[in-house]
C-alpha cells in the first residue's frame, strides 16, 4: 500500500493532513499530479515526489485512543486509511496547557510534491 497527501507545506505535512492509500505507487503520485494541474501553470515535468515528514505529530488528541478492531478511534479524529498498528501514539502523553495531550503518527511512508515550478 502507498500513501499519499497534498497537504504539505514545503517542509512538513500539516497537522490534520488527508491523507489517502493507494493500491500502487503509480496510483499515489497520479493523484499527487492531480493537485498541481498545469491549466494553473504549474510545471508538470518539474514534480519530484518524495516521502514527506510530519512536524509534531499529525493529529493530537486530548483524549486517550482507543483500539477499536484493528483501528484506532479517539473522539472525532479520522485516522484512515491507517490500521492502529501503522500508527505511532506517544507512549508518554505530554503535558499541554489543556492536560495530557497524545500525539499520533503513521509510521507508514507517506508521499508528497516536494518541489514544483510555475
Amino acid at each position: 500500500m502507498y500513501y499519499a497527501t497534498l497537504d504539505y507545506d514545503g517542509s512538513r505535512i500539516i497537522e490534520r493532513a488527508r491523507i489517502k492509500g493507494f493500491a500502487t505507487r503509480q496510483e499515489a503520485e497520479h493523484y499527487l499530479k492531480t493537485g498541481y494541474p498545469a491549466r494553473d501553470g504549474w510545471q508538470q515535468d518539474t514534480i519530484e515526489i518524495g516521502v514527506g515528514s510530519f512536524g509534531e505529530a499529525w493529529h493530537k488528541s486530548l483524549s486517550a485512543p482507543k483500539l477499536d478492531g484493528d483501528r484506532l478511534s479517539c473522539g472525532y479524529l479520522d485516522f484512515e486509511p491507517f490500521t492502529a498498528d501503522q500508527l505511532n501514539i506517544a507512549e508518554q502523553p505530554s503535558t499541554h496547557l489543556g492536560g495530557p495531550a497524545w500525539w499520533i503518527t503513521p509510521n507508514e511512508a507517506v508521499l508528497v510534491v516536494l518541489t514544483v515550478r510555475r
